[in-house]
């Protein structure tokens, strides 16, 4: 079983706190704003607002994300796992806002490899420019 106290890999990127992120222009991914932290971890640190794998190179982890979410109007966002930078293909998740300022919830699941220190980040792109995107919690899990 996986969870508090497993020696199997696991690392987590949790917001610390609400936070803003402006989409300035559409369809063009920015980096989710705030304070990270690494919840309970084996094999990955948090620097610089990234999630770091630090185990062994070539190791598949399935990842969780969820991420409570309010926009200043009406679109489609997408966030993005990128890793090293680079976008992960099949690691998007898009959801219809029909309205400003309603949170909903946006999740994700997906298998990904991941290399010795490799950097981690959560970028986000909307269909509409000059959009403000308040990310009221984002957590996002690996388990290997």
């Amino acid at each position: 079983m996986i969870g508090a106290g497993s020696n199997k890999l696991h690392g987590q990127l949790s917001l610390t706190a609400q936070a803003d992120t402006v989409l300035a222009l559409a369809e063009t991914y920015y980096k989710i704003s705030g304070n990270f932290a690494n919840g309970d971890a084996l094999g990955f640190i948090v620097q610089d607002g990234k999630l770091i794998y630090q185990g062994p190179s070539g190791q598949c982890f399935l990842l969780n994300g969820v991420s409570d979410v309010a926009v200043s109007k009406a679109c489609e966002i997408t966030y993005g796992l990128h890793i090293n930078g680079e976008l992960v293909e099949g690691a998007e998740t898009p959801h219809t806002f029909p309205a400003s300022a309603r949170t909903q919830t946006m999740a994700i699941t997906a298998l990904t490899k991941l290399n010795q220190n490799d950097e981690i980040d959560i970028y986000a792109k909307s269909d509409e420019a000059s959009t403000t995107l308040t990310a009221r919690t984002l957590r996002v899990t690996f388990w290997g």
